[in-house]
């Protein structure tokens, strides 16, 4: 799809004669009568202003082609003009035939004979000139048929690459999305992985936390084991000396006794056996 007939210049502005003016003239006599008829043209369609140089028609196209990769949906009039202003040459032949079309002189023919003063010789002028007009009629017709043939032609090839750089455009914002859907997908998957990560992370510090408490447990459990064996010992060798003392004192007893009894009965062998 091309951009509508306003913007572009008639087929025959493509091989006309086109201005011998410098460029920087020719864009502002094109500001200036664009505005002044108010016609849309490339550069209303992208909101640029004709009298921009280059470097600031690239640097308008190329934030134009960023709100384009945001999503805003660039129409076929704004894709041409992408395509034809981006390109200085193809610009300046835009500026050029544009100009040629809009400052067009208006040819008017006017016999200059006066009806009431016609004779003879006058209407065989008369009858020339109009003779040589016709000629000269059929002849600009027919070099302007072939003038419009040649323009159609280009028309054509301009419609051709037109459509070709769309293609593309539209093969890079497709190409932009699908980068864009990658990285939006990759950074999802870091995500769930830095996720994954951190769970994996804390259910470690959990297990090793739990591991040193069950550790500490254990620890504390055995100390309480040992220190109750040490007291079990400590008591059984308490009471192993107390029997051993009582069982002294007894037999003490006893031999006190056997000694008092050797004695009331005058039993020497037994008081000399027992008393101490």
């Amino acid at each position: 799809m091309i951009p509508s007939a306003p913007l572009i210049p008639s087929p025959i502005d493509f091989t006309m004669n086109i201005s011998p003016l410098d460029i920087a003239t020719v864009r502002e006599e094109l500001a200036q009568q664009l505005a002044r008829e108010n016609k849309p043209s490339l550069y209303s369609s992208i909101d640029a202003h004709p009298t921009l140089n280059n470097a600031e028609i690239r640097d308008l196209v190329a934030r134009v082609m960023q709100q384009a990769g945001s999503g805003h949906e660039l129409s076929s009039e704004q894709l041409y003009a992408v395509r034809t202003l981006a390109n200085a040459t193809e610009r300046e032949c835009y500026d050029r035939s544009l100009h040629a079309s809009l400052f067009a002189p208006k040819i008017t023919v006017t016999t200059g004979v006066d009806s009431s003063t016609t004779d003879g010789s006058s209407l065989f002028s008369l009858g020339k000139m109009a003779l040589i007009v016709l000629l000269a009629s059929l002849g600009v017709y027919g070099y302007s048929a072939h003038k419009r043939s040649q323009a159609e032609a280009a028309l054509r090839q301009a419609e051709l690459r037109n459509q070709t750089h769309i293609i593309e455009l539209e093969e890079q914002r497709v190409a932009l999305e699908r980068d864009r859907a990658d990285a939006a997908a990759k950074a999802i998957q870091d995500a769930a992985d830095e996720r994954q990560r951190q769970d994996i992370a804390r259910v470690l510090q959990q297990d090793v936390a739990r591991i040193r408490h069950n550790e500490a447990e254990q620890r504390r459990e055995d100390l309480r084991k040992a220190q109750e064996e040490k007291s079990k010992a400590f008591e059984a060798q308490r009471r192993e000396r107390e029997l051993e003392a009582a069982a002294k004192r007894d037999v003490a007893s006893a031999e006190r006794e056997l000694c008092r009894q050797g004695r009331i009965n005058n039993n020497f062998g037994e008081v000399k056996r027992w008393c101490k």
